[in-house]
């Protein structure tokens, strides 16, 4: 019996750690202007770049902001904002415009 509330008490502990995640399919569009000397592989690197960095933001967004008055007089004013998560990419189409 001692065994058996032991685990009961161990599995009932280390569920909180387990992650409870889900999967959000997030259609995204990147855009990058090209620049001299740069060739279309590095611009369509970089527009999937720009669109990989909004799907993201619009995925998973913790933020956090601090304020600190002095004399009714803004002293301190900080914002955090942390982005993460996995994904996997799928281009479904690409255009070039001139």
């Amino acid at each position: 019996m001692r065994n058996f509330i032991a685990i009961v008490t161990t599995l009932f502990l280390l569920l909180p750690t387990c992650g409870f995640t889900e999967i959000k399919e997030i259609v995204s569009e990147g855009n990058y202007s090209m620049r001299d000397g740069e060739t279309p592989s590095i611009a369509e690197s970089r527009a999937l770049l720009d669109a990989k960095r909004i799907a993201m933001e619009q995925a998973e967004t913790y933020v956090e902001s601090y304020s600190k008055l002095k004399n009714f007089q803004l002293t301190e004013d900080e914002v955090k904002v942390l982005a993460s998560g996995t994904m996997e990419v799928v281009i479904l189409d690409k255009k070039r415009t001139i």
